[in-house]
């Protein structure tokens, strides 16, 4: 999610800084056309001089020029709406999703809890979304004070998202796990997938998250900014990396390194090879019952019941959560990728592209987990009874 502000508005203010340090420290509002003509002038001086001073922040990114301009028209005029219809909405459901998976039918599967724990940090996620996309995208652009109670939610936001977001992987590695646990050694799913060692993996991914995030806990602060306009001064408090780390590209860098691959793409690859494993022993399922009815047609209704009531339970839980691996892949990867890049190329790509596109991610991680909801309605049985019965629904039925 987008956590600092906008490319351009970044480089503007560098910009800013350095007129204001070669000319007496006073303080320069830049209008777009002289931005632009100050970085020209600072690229052409380089490039006569063959200077050799680092200005990584002022280069320029190519970003895709046509995909650039909708994501800009999107994150101006659609997301900051769309946004907070989508998060209501996930909150409304994620909040039935802990409802019925918290019913005593309903509490004991070991599955279910991690699906509780799944949809609780997408309610906490939601719920901070939307004073973030409020205060971010309709409050801050109409006004030239930048209150100190706004960036110390901004920062508490970084870190929260962050921290949950983290918690989201963990979770969703848990229940991949699980799964393949409970399916590759059924014989030991007893040991393996016990009710002591489900809390403590659910426990494992609320407390990792904390502690791996912690990196990104002192890289940030928030800082005070005076701006004169009319004679006016404006006071503008904002989130930004600290003085140590603002210049350290080995460190920056490195935590890039550290979100991108440890914490967004291993996930992605391992959760990957165990999707396609459940999927393969979905297709091997099918084909036995095939080889089955083969060899004794005769019984094919009778096998068609003893089937249903072992495995086709157990098919279609198994189907339920490939479709919630491949949800959090389809968000996850991309986001991952970036991060990847960002590491190799440096924070400018960060300031230039992740900005940009960071709405679009945003967007689709919000729907992904509102979706659920659905999904559990239409795969799982007994969710679909249990929600029937709570709500006193008469259509809700068996298959």
């Amino acid at each position: 999610m987008s956590l600092i502000p906008s490319g351009d508005d970044v480089q503007k203010h560098q910009i800013e800084t350095l007129v204001s340090h070669y000319f007496q420290n006073e303080t320069y509002n830049l209008t777009d056309s002289e931005y632009q003509n100050i970085l020209n002038y600072i690229r052409t001086i380089r490039n006569k001089n063959n200077d050799t001073i680092l200005l990584d922040e002022i280069d320029t990114v190519n970003c895709g020029d046509k995909l650039k301009h909708w994501s800009q028209i999107y994150a101006k005029h659609v997301h900051p709406y769309l946004a907070i219809v989508v998060c209501l909405i996930g909150i409304i459901t994620n909040i039935t999703n802990v409802v019925v998976l918290t019913r005593k039918e309903m509490v004991c599967t070991p599955v279910n809890r991690i699906l509780t724990s799944l949809a609780t940090t997408d309610i906490f996620l939601m719920v901070d979304y939307i004073p973030y996309v409020y205060y971010h995208y309709l409050v801050l652009p109409k006004t030239l004070d930048f209150p100190f109670i706004g960036a110390v939610y901004m920062l508490f936001h970084v870190h929260f998202t962050q921290t949950l977001h983290t918690t989201s992987i963990c979770l969703t590695l848990l229940l991949a796990v699980w799964r393949y646990l409970a399916l590759r050694y059924p014989n030991k799913k007893r040991i393996l997938c016990s009710e002591f060692r489900c809390t403590l993996g659910i426990s494992l991914s609320f407390i990792l998250p904390v502690i791996l995030s912690i990196p990104t806990y002192v890289t940030f602060t928030i800082r005070r900014r005076e701006i004169l306009e009319d004679n006016v001064t404006y006071i503008l408090y904002h989130t930004d990396l600290r003085e140590s780390f603002k210049y350290d590209r080995l460190y920056l860098q490195g935590l890039f390194w550290v979100y991108g691959v440890f914490l967004k793409l291993l996930p992605c690859v391992f959760l990957t090879v165990i999707t396609f494993w459940l999927i393969k022993t979905l297709l091997k399922a099918k084909k036995q019952r095939q080889v089955v009815r083969t060899y004794d047609q005769a019984n094919e209704i009778e096998i068609d019941c003893r089937l249903s009531k072992s495995e086709r339970c157990a098919n279609r839980t198994t189907k339920m959560l490939v479709i919630v691996l491949f949800l959090f892949l389809i968000t996850e990867i991309p986001q991952g990728i970036f991060a990847l890049l960002i590491g190799i190329k440096g924070k400018q790509l960060f300031l230039k592209c992740y900005q940009i596109y960071g709405e679009l991610m945003d967007i689709f991680a919000l729907v992904s987990g509102a979706v659920s909801f659905i999904l559990y309605c239409r795969m799982n049985t007994m969710f679909r009874i249990t929600f029937g019965q709570l709500c006193n629904l008469k259509f809700a039925r068996r298959d």
